[in-house]
């Protein structure tokens, strides 16, 4: 017996939060956490490499801002805790930069004791909570913002479309059953590798959606690790509308998400939620051969760290949670001549901006464009396969994806 959209929401609803339940066992305790940001400096450290003359410097990368970080053992040893900073250790250099901004600590004579340098992170917590998370916590560690990602998602593959010819037996509007996307992004002295689906429930007007990624931090050197940060993301959004002009297909909707992120870096292990929403409005025009088409989202969006972190840790997911929220604006096109009754060409442009409300405004200044080509399989069946680029301030993304609507 066939299901109901409803049947269906209620079904995908449920193994999503078996999903959330699964992401969430894996994050490791608090207990398992560094006891400040030191430590999980320490991490970057070659343990391969030799210390000389009880000194050992770290200069790599965390979460894209370079970090020096040199610590001297008391005891004019080479032998330090890999993990862990300890009384007879003492920092004598601390400098994080990104892009032209750099902030240094004025090391007092003889070095800074561990409880020293944590006094100095929970005051410095807001200007080090900016370069390690300038944008969002889902940026730095995934070199993605969840909210730009949701917005041009949702865009591209529910808003807008897809953008293949009309089903012969279904002239109602035409959405992504599914998403599968690869996609390798650089810059700003990361690299990652990241692969998203998508499930798109067109009746119950809710997509649910999962994106893995493994970024490389810096580059490895002789005395310098290049760790992976990995990051694993599940969201969900319900976005119904109202049509206003059947000829255009005009329609003007609310959109209301949520999602979860758990990463994994060096010796950091936490989850962050990220939740928001906003209005779009979507048109799209036939003109015998040539598709049409235009697409709008203007969002809020928040990240928050539910869980305690030790240490001066903390002190940075408090400056995270504390932050205003964030607005940006996407608005995109498309355009596909048809080819044959069941082939097309396709075109879509889109571009994410900031909003200033009040604050500075946060994120990146995000274009893509995208080229495909569309064929209905069977005459019932579109299947987009398409070439994705993406420029985001100094990262670029190389993408292919595989979409289609399969008829829920």
């Amino acid at each position: 017996m066939a299901l109901t959209s409803v049947e269906r929401a209620v079904r995908a609803l449920g193994r999503a939060a078996c999903v959330v339940f699964l992401i969430a066992a894996t994050c490791r305790p608090a207990q398992a956490q560094p006891s400040g940001l030191g430590d999980a400096l320490l991490a970057l450290w070659n343990d391969k490499s030799a210390t000389a003359n009880g000194v050992r410097v770290v200069s790599g990368s965390l979460f894209g801002a370079t970090v020096d970080f040199s610590v001297r053992n008391l005891s004019g040893g080479n032998e330090f805790n890999p993990r862990k900073l300890e009384s007879n250790d003492r920092i004598t250099q601390f400098v994080i930069r990104r892009g032209n901004k750099r902030l240094a600590y004025d090391v007092p004579a003889g070095g800074a004791t561990p409880e020293q340098f944590s006094a100095f992170v929970r005051a410095n917590a807001a200007a080090l909570s900016d370069y390690l998370f300038p944008t969002s916590v889902s940026e730095s560690v995934s070199g993605k913002d969840a909210a730009q990602n949701h917005a041009q998602q949702f865009l591209f593959n529910t808003a807008m479309a897809i953008s293949a010819a009309q089903r012969t037996d279904r002239p109602g509007r035409t959405t992504s059953g599914g998403l599968f996307e690869f996609e390798n992004l650089s810059g700003d002295g990361r690299s990652t590798l990241a692969f998203q689906g998508l499930y798109n429930i067109e009746g119950a007007r809710l997509s649910l959606i999962g994106r893995y990624s493994q970024q490389q931090e810096g580059v490895r050197s002789q005395s310098t690790l290049a760790p992976l940060t990995r990051s694993l993301a599940f969201a969900t959004d319900f976005h119904p509308s109202v049509s206003i002009n059947k000829t255009v297909d005009l329609r003007i909707g609310i959109d209301a998400r949520t999602g979860l992120l758990v990463t994994r870096a060096s010796s950091i292990s936490f989850g962050s939620i990220d939740y928001g929403g906003g209005i779009w409005m979507s048109a799209r025009k036939d003109f015998s051969r040539v598709r049409l088409g235009a697409g709008s989202l203007l969002q809020g969006s928040k990240s928050y760290i539910p869980v305690s972190i030790n240490g001066d840790l903390q002190s940075l997911a408090d400056m995270i949670n504390k932050k205003d929220v964030a607005w940006d604006h996407s608005y995109g096109a498309l355009a596909g001549f048809a080819v044959t009754n069941r082939t097309s060409l396709n075109a879509k442009f889109l571009e994410t901006r900031p909003v200033e409300v009040g604050v500075e405004a946060r994120g990146p200044w995000t274009t893509i464009l995208m080229g495909s080509v569309s064929h209905l399989i069977g005459g019932v069946t579109p299947v987009d396969i398409g070439y994705k680029y993406t420029t985001a301030d100094g990262l670029r993304a190389h993408g292919v994806f595989v979409q289609g609507n399969y008829g829920w």
